[in-house]
């Protein structure tokens, strides 16, 4: 028996679902196989609303929302604050402001292909280029092992299979039709997934408000079942309450701040989505990342919505004297060894297979209705929080609507493996494949070697996906050891004229190699070094360790041609140390650019003030906590028009300059 049982009408609209990713895959398969342009950025042509909505549905992940309702249910709105680690998109509000428009305008397809052109098409370019090709399709492998660990964890609850089978049925329908589709399948299917996600969004957002208490009930119940006193706070404390399993993030304010400087120094480097390589012009590229980034409030209410349906879940067992513990106990007295999520699995599909012993202990300690509820339990006998979905999902949502939400997690699961399959094949055929191997391959061969690179991915990421033994596990490193490996190899090349190829290459790959090293030699870093948690511990020696591999490798090596230098920021434009760079443009259009500069330094804490307060207003509405809800509204609303004031009116104004700029050093971009 399985946790989740579905009606024919959940099941026609999943495999609806399902036929309708196959026939748009199908369908789009002769444009996307066009050339790599069209394969990779759909020929730059796409309109910027359908960038930014499909740029929604790569972060709307199933794995992502498994880790945010655990700490919305532990916390309530507060729990936006540890997901300032990356959940909460924050680096968004950089790509927004500045380096989005700064990597489209050098025309490149892929941000390895960027790479030669910020160093140059000699040696140290090619290996800047292939190192972050390397280190892109590494961060994807492991965002496929995260996204495959919480499909496992999900669907075996609503499948006969175990949670490793039905990750991989699942991962193989989407690199399935990722692999014909490309860009262009990418952007028409995570539109049909946004329409899904909306939809049923909306509907489980009402069914939370109009079965849960009042917030001051609700708030009650969230303190007798997770034994947090602060449950339902907008603002967290200097120190939260957690349960073992999560009380690393106890210090939260602390380490929200944290948090929230390793994003910006990260949003300062990247950039580099496809999305914005494939924008029409500059100005749509802030256009499309601010609805991007507005539209991905909406994910917040949803999986708020699900926190307080378990919630009052939790304390109706509660209520009901359900014993987890003794059951976890029962199961191990006649099961002792083996994994517990197969052991479980196995137990459940057939209980009347199972010894009587066993049975009664187990109708005991969950009830008569034991089998779908126990494997909603760890073996540590507690609730297990990364299985909240399906527990929602089968004791609260009603058939039909439970088909609606089960296919819009599913879409959100499919989208982002899609949009990281694609953007890992992509660096792989553009940035290795071409670069190394066949620089004259025909355009069929280039598609071929994309496929090929998804089945590798699609294995590796498999193979990743089940070392790990939670699901925040895997996203931990993937945050805190991998991504802080490419931290300031990647934000580096922007703002310092004198940084090269060598010193990029070296400091990816050895804080690549660092995280790896981690990942496999020391998987358990001391659990606090003072008031940091294991994931600090991890960012500090993984970051700083491709921070000094970049300098070793800049300095011990020869800088970039002064062409070259002099093409790229003719090109980009940036602000940073470019001080003999800046010497090529007049007094007028120097005095311009820096104000246009400081627009955009000027709108970063407005936009992140707008992003938080944006997030937070609707979790509070589900909840019922009107007067914090409309109090951040509000703010919301007044940095939107702040942004406007500071950064959008001026978009066009900004555009004629870089124009103008370009037309009156067309010499020198053309001797560079």
């Amino acid at each position: 028996m399985l946790a989740v049982s579905l009606s024919s009408t959940d099941l026609a609209l999943v495999f609806a679902y399902v036929a309708a990713l196959f026939i748009a895959g199908l369908w789009l398969r002769r444009r996307a196989s066009a050339g790599l342009n069209h394969y990779l950025l759909a020929d730059r042509k796409t309109p910027w609303w359908m960038l930014g909505v499909s740029g929604v549905m790569d972060f709307w992940d199933l794995a992502g929302s498994i880790v945010i309702v655990t700490f919305l249910f532990l916390l309530g709105p507060a729990g936006l604050f540890i997901e300032f680690r990356g959940g909460a998109v924050l680096l968004l509000a950089v790509v927004m402001l500045w380096t989005g428009k700064w990597r489209r305008r050098s025309g490149c397809m892929t941000g390895a292909e960027w790479m030669r052109f910020r160093f140059g098409d000699g040696p140290a370019g090619k290996l800047a280029q292939s190192a972050r090709a390397l280190g892109g399709i590494s961060l994807f492998i492991g965002l496929v092992a995260y996204a495959t660990k919480a499909l496992g964890v999900f669907l075996s609850s609503i499948v006969p299979l175990t949670p490793s089978q039905a990750a991989m049925a699942v991962v193989t329908l989407v690199a399935g039709y990722s692999v014909f589709s490309g860009f262009y399948g990418l952007i028409a299917i995570q539109g049909l997934q946004f329409v899904c996600v909306l939809v049923s969004s909306a509907a489980l957002i009402v069914l939370a408000m109009t079965t849960a208490p009042p917030f001051e009930e609700l708030q009650q119940s969230a303190v007798a079942v997770t034994g947090n006193p602060e449950w339902g706070k907008v603002f967290p404390g200097a120190e939260v309450s957690l349960p073992p399993a999560y009380d690393a993030y106890e210090p939260l304010l602390f380490l929200a701040s944290l948090y929230l400087v390793r994003n910006v120094l990260f949003g300062m480097g990247a950039g580099d989505d496809p999305k914005c390589f494939a924008a029409k012009t500059d100005a749509d590229c802030p256009k499309l990342t601010l609805l991007w980034t507005s539209l991905m409030a909406l994910r917040w209410p949803t999986m708020m919505a699900f926190a307080a349906i378990a919630i009052s879940i939790a304390h109706d067992d509660q209520l009901s004297g359900a014993d987890y513990q003794a059951a976890s106990a029962a199961v191990r007295a006649h099961r002792p060894t083996g994994d517990w999520d197969a052991v479980v699995a196995k137990i459940a599909a057939a209980p009347d297979s199972q010894p009587s012993e066993l049975c009664r202990s187990l109708e005991e300690s969950l009830g008569p209705d034991w089998p779908p509820r126990l494997a909603d339990l760890t073996e540590g006998g507690q609730l297990d929080l990364e299985r909240l979905l399906p527990i929602v999902l089968e004791r609260k949502v009603p058939p039909g609507l439970r088909g609606l939400v089960l296919v819009s997690l599913l879409a959100a699961a499919t989208a982002g493996l899609s949009g990281w399959l694609n953007q890992a094949a992509g660096l792989f055929a553009n940035d290795i494949y071409l670069v190394w191997f066949r620089p004259s391959a025909s355009t069929a061969e280039q598609i071929a070697a994309t496929w090929a690179m998804v089945l590798v991915i699609v294995g590796l990421g498999y193979l990743l996906a089940f070392s790990s033994a939670t699901v925040n596990g895997i996203w931990s490193w993937l945050t805190m050891g991998l991504g802080s490996g490419l931290i300031f190899a990647q934000l580096l090349p922007l703002y310092w004229r004198r940084f090269n190829g060598i010193g990029f290459a070296a400091g990816l790959l050895g804080g690549v190699a660092a995280a790896a090293i981690q990942r496999v030699a020391f998987p358990f870093l001391p659990e606090t070094w003072g008031v940091l948690n294991e994931e600090w511990c991890l960012l500090m020696l993984v970051s700083i360790a491709g921070l000094l591999a970049s300098l070793i490798g800049t300095y011990l090596s020869p800088p970039t041609q002064r062409k070259v230098l002099t093409r790229f920021y003719l090109t980009t434009l940036p602000f940073g140390l470019w001080k003999q760079e800046e010497q090529n443009l007049c007094a007028e259009h120097l005095g311009k650019l820096r104000s246009h500069h400081a627009r955009d330094l000027g709108g970063l804490p407005v936009a992140l003030i707008y992003q938080i307060t944006l997030f937070l207003a609707p979790m509070c509405a589900v909840i019922g906590d009107w007067k914090s809800a409309t109090a951040l509204g509000s703010a919301a609303a007044f940095c939107l028009g702040g942004l406007w004031l500071i950064r959008f009116r001026s978009l066009n104004e900004e555009a004629d300059l870089v124009r103008e700029i370009g037309e009156a050093h067309q010499e020198l971009l053309g001797e560079a």
